[in-house]
């Protein structure tokens, strides 16, 4: 009998039946990542105890899905790149409509648009690139990204919502050497880790190339459970989200400023 608070030993023929199990399941397992139905992802989750297949999409769409895009975002109006955003979540299994995003006024410079869909959280946007960049991603946390980023300057928990940043490839030049204590003080707007997730998501889209090969963004929207900052950078053939200290600063470190 198993007291209540006594650690689980199981009797020696049941763990040669668990051994012979886990075998089985061992090479199902590995004809699946053969084949294209497993994905590095979902056993993330399931080590992380969630859902590996809620809205799934398979693989092979989040992969492919690209967009044709003919002029830079500068001759793009607002609602073309808004009717860009719904078409590539379209792709990735995710409904968005027009009506649900207000697009805000455009301030001169900023030209592309970030559409971030109802319900969309960081863990979520990090399991697509992982898909898409066919397993070619790192976090400095084995935790959920939800769990380990809690505190954003803005969320899609209650609806869905659009802003405008730099179209650039590199982090903003005019924000280096910028600790995030800094920019706060200087009530310096800058991107989540949500949103630049999303931005290597729809770049890669319409490119085929990759954000950040020579500096960092510093997502200075957002906030790890102990403090630190996050930051998202294209290295080495992989994506790579790091933490830095709130007050890291340096020529290569770059936010991304935002327009609401």
């Amino acid at each position: 009998m198993n007291v209540v608070g006594e650690v689980y030993k199981p009797a020696p023929e049941v763990l040669v039946e668990m051994y012979e199990t886990f075998q089985r399941q061992g090479a199902e397992i590995t004809r699946q990542f053969r084949d294209g139905t497993l994905i590095p992802a979902h056993v993330q989750a399931l080590i992380e105890h969630r859902n590996p297949f809620a809205s799934e999409v398979s693989p092979a769409r989040i992969n492919h899905a690209q967009l044709v895009v003919s002029k830079p975002c500068s001759e793009r109006t607002g609602v073309e790149q808004l009717v860009e955003w719904i078409a590539l979540y379209a792709e990735l299994g995710i409904t968005l409509t027009s009506e649900e995003v207000t697009i805000p006024a455009h301030q001169e410079g900023l030209d592309r648009l970030i559409v971030v869909p109802k319900g969309m959280m960081p863990q979520k946007a990090f399991d697509l690139c992982t898909v898409r960049f066919n397993g070619k991603t790192w976090k400095y946390v084995s935790q959920s990204l939800d769990k380990a980023v809690p505190t954003n300057d803005r969320t899609a928990e209650s609806g869905s919502y659009a802003i405008w940043i730099r179209d650039r490839v590199e982090a903003d030049e005019e924000l280096k050497n910028l600790s995030a204590d800094m920019l706060t003080e200087q009530s310096v707007k800058g991107i989540t880790l949500l949103e630049r997730l999303l931005y290597e998501i729809k770049y890669h889209a319409e490119t085929g190339k990759h954000l950040d090969l020579k500096n960092w963004t510093l997502c200075s929207g957002s906030r790890v459970s102990d403090g630190y900052v996050p930051s998202v950078y294209w290295n080495d053939g992989k994506l790579w989200v790091l933490w830095h200290y709130v007050s890291s600063r340096f020529g290569n470190l770059r936010s991304r400023a935002v327009s609401l």
